[in-house]
Protein backbone atom coordinates (compact mmCIF):
# COMPACT_ATOMS: atom_id res chain seq x y z
CA UNK A 1 0.00 0.00 0.00
CA UNK A 2 2.60 2.32 1.25
CA UNK A 3 4.62 1.60 -2.31
CA UNK A 4 1.00 2.30 -4.34
CA UNK A 5 0.66 5.67 -2.17
CA UNK A 6 4.53 6.82 -2.94
CA UNK A 7 4.08 6.05 -6.48
CA UNK A 8 0.97 7.66 -6.89
CA UNK A 9 2.67 11.14 -5.48
CA UNK A 10 5.37 10.34 -8.28
CA UNK A 11 2.78 10.70 -10.60
CA UNK A 12 1.51 13.82 -9.31
CA UNK A 13 4.70 15.64 -9.39
CA UNK A 14 5.81 14.03 -12.94
CA UNK A 15 2.43 15.22 -13.77
CA UNK A 16 3.26 19.06 -12.68
CA UNK A 17 6.49 19.85 -14.49
CA UNK A 18 7.50 21.61 -11.99
CA UNK A 19 11.10 19.95 -11.25
CA UNK A 20 12.20 19.73 -15.04
CA UNK A 21 11.16 23.21 -15.56
CA UNK A 22 13.80 25.10 -16.45
CA UNK A 23 14.77 27.08 -13.95
CA UNK A 24 14.25 23.74 -11.74
CA UNK A 25 17.85 23.60 -9.19
CA UNK A 26 20.25 20.66 -10.87
CA UNK A 27 21.59 18.37 -8.75
CA UNK A 28 23.96 15.51 -8.60
CA UNK A 29 24.16 12.93 -5.85
CA UNK A 30 27.34 11.67 -4.94
CA UNK A 31 27.48 8.40 -3.31
CA UNK A 32 29.61 4.90 -2.98
CA UNK A 33 28.54 1.43 -4.10
CA UNK A 34 28.41 -1.53 -1.95
CA UNK A 35 31.26 -3.82 -1.98
CA UNK A 36 29.73 -6.97 -2.69
CA UNK A 37 31.05 -10.30 -0.01
CA UNK A 38 32.31 -7.59 1.82
CA UNK A 39 29.91 -8.32 4.68
CA UNK A 40 28.56 -4.70 6.73
CA UNK A 41 32.09 -3.41 6.25
CA UNK A 42 30.88 -3.03 2.46
CA UNK A 43 27.81 -1.60 3.35
CA UNK A 44 27.77 1.85 1.39
CA UNK A 45 23.82 2.16 1.33
CA UNK A 46 23.71 2.19 -2.16
CA UNK A 47 19.83 0.53 -2.40
CA UNK A 48 18.10 3.46 -0.78
CA UNK A 49 19.94 6.31 -2.85
CA UNK A 50 19.32 4.09 -6.42
CA UNK A 51 15.69 3.89 -5.22
CA UNK A 52 15.79 8.10 -5.01
CA UNK A 53 17.31 7.81 -8.24
CA UNK A 54 14.61 6.17 -9.64
CA UNK A 55 12.32 8.77 -7.96
CA UNK A 56 14.26 11.53 -9.15
CA UNK A 57 13.81 10.12 -12.48
CA UNK A 58 10.19 9.15 -12.50
CA UNK A 59 9.30 12.83 -11.90
CA UNK A 60 11.14 14.35 -14.72
CA UNK A 61 13.74 16.01 -11.93
CA UNK A 62 17.15 17.64 -12.85
CA UNK A 63 19.42 15.21 -11.13
CA UNK A 64 22.12 13.13 -12.17
CA UNK A 65 24.99 10.96 -10.86
CA UNK A 66 27.85 8.34 -11.67
CA UNK A 67 25.16 5.94 -13.51
CA UNK A 68 22.61 8.83 -14.40
CA UNK A 69 24.66 11.31 -16.14
CA UNK A 70 22.33 13.19 -18.70
CA UNK A 71 20.00 15.75 -17.21
CA UNK A 72 16.83 16.76 -19.04
CA UNK A 73 16.79 19.47 -21.24
CA UNK A 74 15.44 20.83 -24.22
CA UNK A 75 18.07 21.19 -26.36
CA UNK A 76 21.62 18.77 -25.83
CA UNK A 77 25.20 20.09 -26.20
CA UNK A 78 28.24 18.70 -27.05
CA UNK A 79 29.06 18.19 -23.29
CA UNK A 80 25.62 16.77 -22.61
CA UNK A 81 25.93 14.19 -25.08
CA UNK A 82 29.74 13.04 -24.15
CA UNK A 83 28.43 12.85 -20.27
CA UNK A 84 26.11 10.23 -21.31
CA UNK A 85 29.68 8.05 -22.70
CA UNK A 86 31.81 9.26 -20.42
CA UNK A 87 32.37 9.19 -16.29
CA UNK A 88 34.41 11.75 -16.28
CA UNK A 89 33.16 14.12 -18.67
CA UNK A 90 30.05 13.79 -16.83
CA UNK A 91 31.69 14.41 -13.58
CA UNK A 92 33.24 17.49 -14.92
CA UNK A 93 29.62 19.29 -13.73
CA UNK A 94 30.59 19.21 -10.02
CA UNK A 95 33.26 21.58 -10.86
CA UNK A 96 32.94 25.58 -10.20
CA UNK A 97 30.15 27.07 -12.73
CA UNK A 98 32.90 29.37 -14.33
CA UNK A 99 34.97 26.07 -15.13
CA UNK A 100 32.20 23.42 -15.72
CA UNK A 101 30.60 22.05 -18.44
CA UNK A 102 26.51 22.07 -17.91
CA UNK A 103 27.03 23.26 -14.04
CA UNK A 104 24.68 21.85 -11.54
CA UNK A 105 23.33 24.09 -8.58
CA UNK A 106 23.57 21.55 -5.77
CA UNK A 107 25.63 18.72 -4.61
CA UNK A 108 24.24 15.61 -2.77
CA UNK A 109 26.96 13.78 -0.85
CA UNK A 110 25.62 10.45 0.30
CA UNK A 111 28.46 9.83 3.05
CA UNK A 112 28.22 6.34 4.14
CA UNK A 113 31.00 4.10 5.71
CA UNK A 114 32.22 2.86 3.03
CA UNK A 115 32.58 6.39 1.47
CA UNK A 116 34.25 7.55 4.46
CA UNK A 117 36.87 4.23 4.15
CA UNK A 118 38.40 5.60 0.58
CA UNK A 119 38.11 9.15 1.87
CA UNK A 120 40.90 7.97 4.96
CA UNK A 121 42.68 6.38 2.86
CA UNK A 122 46.65 7.75 2.31
CA UNK A 123 45.79 6.49 -1.51
CA UNK A 124 42.47 8.45 -1.42
CA UNK A 125 43.95 11.58 0.07
CA UNK A 126 46.78 11.72 -1.93
CA UNK A 127 44.22 11.53 -5.12
CA UNK A 128 42.20 14.45 -3.81
CA UNK A 129 44.75 16.30 -3.04
CA UNK A 130 46.60 16.34 -6.27
CA UNK A 131 43.35 16.67 -8.70
CA UNK A 132 42.91 20.24 -6.34
CA UNK A 133 46.67 21.14 -7.18
CA UNK A 134 45.79 21.12 -10.63
CA UNK A 135 43.00 23.65 -10.35
CA UNK A 136 45.27 25.93 -8.53
CA UNK A 137 46.34 27.17 -12.03
CA UNK A 138 43.12 28.69 -12.61
CA UNK A 139 44.77 31.71 -10.83
CA UNK A 140 46.72 31.99 -13.97
CA UNK A 141 44.10 33.95 -16.29
CA UNK A 142 45.74 32.11 -19.31
CA UNK A 143 44.98 28.68 -17.98
CA UNK A 144 41.46 28.31 -19.15
CA UNK A 145 38.86 25.37 -18.49
CA UNK A 146 39.26 23.41 -21.18
CA UNK A 147 42.77 22.99 -20.18
CA UNK A 148 41.76 22.50 -16.56
CA UNK A 149 39.70 19.37 -17.67
CA UNK A 150 42.18 18.19 -19.88
CA UNK A 151 44.77 17.99 -17.31
CA UNK A 152 42.52 16.40 -14.98
CA UNK A 153 41.55 13.50 -17.35
CA UNK A 154 45.00 12.79 -18.40
CA UNK A 155 45.89 12.43 -14.46
CA UNK A 156 42.53 10.07 -13.77
CA UNK A 157 42.94 8.28 -16.74
CA UNK A 158 46.76 7.84 -15.27
CA UNK A 159 45.04 6.36 -11.96
CA UNK A 160 42.08 4.83 -13.32
CA UNK A 161 44.46 1.99 -13.55
CA UNK A 162 45.32 0.92 -10.33
CA UNK A 163 43.62 -0.98 -7.55
CA UNK A 164 42.68 1.19 -5.54
CA UNK A 165 41.38 3.90 -7.59
CA UNK A 166 37.11 4.68 -6.78
CA UNK A 167 35.14 6.91 -9.21
CA UNK A 168 33.51 8.41 -6.26
CA UNK A 169 37.00 10.22 -4.96
CA UNK A 170 37.14 11.92 -8.73
CA UNK A 171 33.62 13.22 -7.25
CA UNK A 172 34.63 14.61 -3.77
CA UNK A 173 38.03 16.32 -5.25
CA UNK A 174 35.99 18.35 -7.40
CA UNK A 175 33.46 19.05 -5.17
CA UNK A 176 36.52 20.12 -2.91
CA UNK A 177 38.00 22.51 -5.61
CA UNK A 178 34.04 23.72 -6.69
CA UNK A 179 34.36 25.37 -2.53
CA UNK A 180 38.06 26.40 -2.86
CA UNK A 181 36.73 28.48 -5.60
CA UNK A 182 33.70 29.98 -4.21
CA UNK A 183 34.00 28.83 -0.40
CA UNK A 184 30.65 31.09 0.88
CA UNK A 185 28.50 29.74 -1.57
CA UNK A 186 26.17 26.37 0.29
CA UNK A 187 25.63 24.24 -2.42
CA UNK A 188 26.53 21.26 -0.96
CA UNK A 189 24.11 18.83 0.59
CA UNK A 190 25.87 16.49 3.26
CA UNK A 191 23.53 13.55 4.15
CA UNK A 192 25.04 11.36 7.09
CA UNK A 193 24.75 7.61 5.91
CA UNK A 194 24.29 4.90 8.70
CA UNK A 195 25.88 7.18 11.31
CA UNK A 196 28.88 7.97 9.24
CA UNK A 197 30.30 11.47 11.03
CA UNK A 198 31.77 13.81 8.76
CA UNK A 199 34.79 14.88 10.22
CA UNK A 200 36.82 13.64 7.55
CA UNK A 201 35.37 16.64 4.90
CA UNK A 202 37.43 18.98 5.32
CA UNK A 203 35.87 20.76 2.95
CA UNK A 204 32.91 21.64 5.07
CA UNK A 205 32.83 23.51 8.14
CA UNK A 206 31.93 22.10 11.19
CA UNK A 207 28.67 24.27 11.52
CA UNK A 208 27.04 23.01 8.29
CA UNK A 209 23.87 21.65 8.23
CA UNK A 210 23.85 17.99 7.31
CA UNK A 211 20.78 15.46 7.25
CA UNK A 212 20.34 12.36 8.89
CA UNK A 213 17.98 9.63 7.41
CA UNK A 214 17.38 6.93 10.76
CA UNK A 215 14.70 4.45 10.18
CA UNK A 216 12.34 5.30 13.07
CA UNK A 217 10.78 2.34 15.41
CA UNK A 218 7.14 3.42 14.23
CA UNK A 219 8.03 2.87 10.37
CA UNK A 220 5.13 0.86 8.80
CA UNK A 221 7.38 -0.75 6.46
CA UNK A 222 10.71 -0.61 4.94
CA UNK A 223 10.05 0.90 1.78
CA UNK A 224 8.93 3.97 4.11
CA UNK A 225 13.10 4.59 4.49
CA UNK A 226 13.95 5.05 0.76
CA UNK A 227 10.64 7.25 0.59
CA UNK A 228 11.71 9.60 3.36
CA UNK A 229 14.90 9.65 2.16
CA UNK A 230 13.86 11.03 -1.55
CA UNK A 231 11.76 13.66 -0.04
CA UNK A 232 14.43 14.63 3.00
CA UNK A 233 16.71 15.68 0.23
CA UNK A 234 13.74 16.89 -2.36
CA UNK A 235 13.10 19.56 0.59
CA UNK A 236 17.00 20.23 0.71
CA UNK A 237 17.73 20.31 -2.86
CA UNK A 238 14.80 23.26 -3.01
CA UNK A 239 15.86 25.08 -0.05
CA UNK A 240 19.54 26.23 -1.30
CA UNK A 241 19.88 29.11 -3.31
CA UNK A 242 20.06 28.91 -6.61
CA UNK A 243 23.66 29.97 -8.46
Amino acid sequence: MLEILFNAVLKGLAASKFYGRDEAPSAFVIYAHDIPDAGEAGEADAGPVNKCLEAFEAINAKVRSDRKPALRAKKRNEASKDAEHNILSNQFCLLPHELAPNPVDRVVICYSRVLKKYCETAEGKEYMEELRKLSSRCLDMRYTASQLQEDIRKYVDDRARRDDFHHVLTEMALVHIRLDRNPNLQTVIPIMMHGSKLEHLPFLSGTTHYYTPEPKPWMLHPCEAPHRLFLGILRKIDEQPTI
